[in-house]
């Protein structure tokens, strides 16, 4: 038998420790011919991991009830079927109220989140009855009582935070984070307190600065504000050419417009805001984040067509954030949809805390060179038979 090695192959490839070794045995007998293959990685294997910049816009909040105090909420057993009680939803809580049985009782008596008429869409749950209860499936309850603390506050110092820990990566990873802060409130009133202008090593303080300006007056007009985050990707600096992600965070504590849910805020505010976070999503690949801190604001109830605020500000606060990245109106949530984990409920400062850390902690996307489970692949002609 005879052996034809590809000594090429194997030449280009030592230096950089990957081995791509052919060879071709002919055999005498039979006139075949058997090949072999090898690809390797030689010397010690590793990954690197780059922090890809990243493009923030804040849209805050303004209103005059974020000057309401935001809430704690202590565990509770003798319950009264009058009152609204909380339970633990992930690092948030959310509402839930005796029902009766519904509509003709057309279902069980007991609490539920989420609204009904006929039926719920929301969930059931069986109260834990003390602190000693251990029976499956009866879980804590929590009544809600205020604090010292205004929401604002709490937005400023977890939005400040966020802040910080951006500045914080951008440092470490020598990258070129930029930061961008919006308020929201009355008619007319949005403003760019600070736009996508600067390395945000270089205007840190600047930054921090309009977070702690934020004021609590007049409305909710949420479309202006996201109007304004188009507006400071449509006129951000020009910045080093390469990949940059873009992240838009929308903070709200009420329903959007004048503050209650009818035609006028459907066509007026909401259905606008949709439209604009469409082009957030599409035209400018941004990743859209809500955060809701409203009563009715439980991400994990399934979409409803029903009218009450429960439901709208659902539908609402889902279809404004990516995990609904073609909705373009409340009647038109689009194709590919689902609860991704983009919208997000706040009932106190350690979940409204939480959300923010978590949302710092997605701007680094690691990029792998090379690693453990690297895949080498070497193809071979269409006429290799």
């Amino acid at each position: 038998s005879r052996m034809f090695r590809s000594v090429s192959a194997l030449a280009d490839t030592q230096e950089n420790g990957l081995i791509l070794d052919k060879q071709a045995v002919y055999n005498n007998a039979d006139n075949s011919v058997t090949i072999r293959l090898e690809a390797y990685t030689t010397g010690t294997v590793t990954t690197s991991e780059a922090t890809i910049p990243t493009d923030i816009v804040l849209v805050l909040d303004e209103s005059g009830s974020m000057k309401d105090p935001i809430n704690q909420y202590t565990k509770v057993y003798a319950l009264d079927t009058e009152k609204t009680y909380y339970v633990k939803s992930g690092d948030s809580y959310i509402q839930v109220n005796w029902c009766n049985g519904g509509l003709f009782n057309s279902h069980a008596d007991g609490w539920y989140s989420g609204g009904h008429f006929f039926i719920h869409w929301g969930s059931r749950y069986e109260p834990m009855t003390s602190e000693a209860d251990t029976t499956n499936g009866h879980v804590q309850f929590y009544e809600a009582s205020a604090t010292n603390i205004s929401k604002q506050q709490a937005l400023i110092n977890a939005a400040t935070q966020f802040v910080n820990d951006v500045y914080a990566n951008a440092t470490a990873n020598n990258v070129d984070h930029r930061v961008s802060v919006i308020g929201f409130s009355g008619d007319n009133q949005s403003t760019i307190k600070v736009g996508l202008a600067n390395d945000i090593r270089n205007n840190h303080q600047t930054v921090v600065s309009a977070i702690s300006g934020l004021k609590a007056n007049g409305g909710t007009y949420i479309e202006e504000g996201m109007t304004n985050a188009e507006n400071a990707f449509a006129n951000a600096a020009s910045a080093a050419p390469g990949k940059r992600n873009r992240v838009v965070v929308v903070f709200t504590d009420g329903i959007p417009g004048s503050g209650s849910w009818n035609s006028t805020t459907i066509s007026n505010s909401a259905n606008p805001a949709i439209q604009t976070s469409y082009e957030l999503k599409n035209t400018y690949g941004a990743t859209v984040y809500t955060i809701g801190m409203l009563n009715d604001a439980n991400p994990e109830l399934e979409i409803s067509n029903e009218t009450n605020d429960s439901a709208r500000t659902n539908k609402f606060l889902h279809y404004l954030s990516s995990n609904y990245p073609n909705a373009q109106s409340m009647n038109d949530g689009g194709a590919g949809g689902s609860n991704q984990g983009y919208y997000l409920s706040a009932s106190d400062t350690a979940s409204l805390n939480a959300i923010f850390k978590k949302i710092s902690e997605s701007i680094s996307a690691p990029s792998i060179s090379l690693g453990s489970e690297t895949v080498i692949k070497d193809v071979l002609t269409e006429q290799f038979t």
